[in-house]
């Protein structure tokens, strides 16, 4: 019996620790910092502002992103272009 559930408890772990390797970042992706505000110039090339300076830049709709250095850690609330 003590066998058993030792058996047992030992393929749970062993279990929940595999699925535990399967696991990515996925959101907030692709910086951990909070987002804050976006504006897009057309349909492929926008920048995303936020916490600590963050800001990125996409040139294919937000399929990829790119860090811009702000060289400053302030919070950025939004962005907005004038074309």
């Amino acid at each position: 019996m003590v066998r058993k559930i030792t058996y047992t408890i030992l393929f749970f772990f062993l279990l929940t620790f595999s699925n535990y390797s399967q696991w990515f970042w996925q959101n907030p992706s692709p910086t951990a910092n909070d987002l804050l505000g976006v504006d897009f110039i057309n349909e492929l090339t926008g920048w995303a502002v936020g916490t600590v300076g963050t800001i990125i830049k996409t040139t294919d709709g937000g399929e990829s992103w790119e860090f811009q250095n702000s060289g400053i850690s302030v919070q950025f609330n939004g962005v907005f272009f004038l074309i």
